[in-house]
């Protein structure tokens, strides 16, 4: 009985983390293929730490458009609000975790030869 109640209570945190994985997927996904290369790599990961300060200022003003799951379910104000430090957080782990590429220069001669 307490597990179903554990469960119920946490249905936002489950709908935002199932949203949340799937942006992570769609990620991984552009990251694979024998076409890969450094400047995609850059442009994938950059477009998607950029996203992710999207998605914060997009749940502080309720739009959910990234997160149907989250958006089909009730949560409460505070969970809002933990929902966007999170993104935050993840957001600032990415720029370190992957400040090599993020830093990387490109020159445009590479982008455009001619």
């Amino acid at each position: 009985m307490r597990l179903r109640y554990n469960f119920i209570s946490s249905k936002s945190d489950t709908a935002y983390q199932v949203d949340l994985y799937k942006l992570f997927n769609d990620v991984c996904l552009q990251l694979r293929g024998d076409d890969l290369n450094l400047i995609k790599t850059k442009y994938s990961v950059a477009a998607f730490v950029s996203k992710l300060l999207l998605y914060k200022r997009n749940f502080g003003r309720r739009e959910f458009n990234n997160f149907p799951y989250l958006s089909a379910v009730s949560f409460k104000h505070d969970d809002l609000l933990l929902y966007c430090q999170h993104l935050e957080n993840i957001h600032s782990d990415f720029k370190e975790r992957f400040q090599d590429i993020l830093n990387m220069d490109i020159p445009d001669w590479v982008l455009e030869p001619f």
